[in-house]
C-alpha cells in the first residue's frame, strides 16, 4: 500500500548505521528540489525510514 505522509511523521531508524554530513544533505536537497523524487521512501508502521 502507498500512503504520502508528512515528513514529519517519518524518524531516522535507530539501527541504521548510514548518516549523512551537511556538504552531502545539501546537495541531495537541491537535488530533490530540482528532480523531484526519484525512489519512494520506504517507512515501516511506527514511521521509522526503511529505505531511502
Amino acid at each position: 500500500m502507498i500512503e504520502q505522509v508528512a515528513i514529519s511523521q517519518l524518524n531516522a531508524a535507530k539501527y541504521n548505521s548510514r548518516s549523512i554530513l551537511n556538504e552531502e544533505l545539501d546537495k541531495l536537497v537541491a537535488g530533490i528540489k530540482e528532480f523531484g523524487f526519484v525512489q519512494n521512501v520506504v517507512a515501516n508502521r511506527q514511521g521509522n525510514i526503511v529505505k531511502r
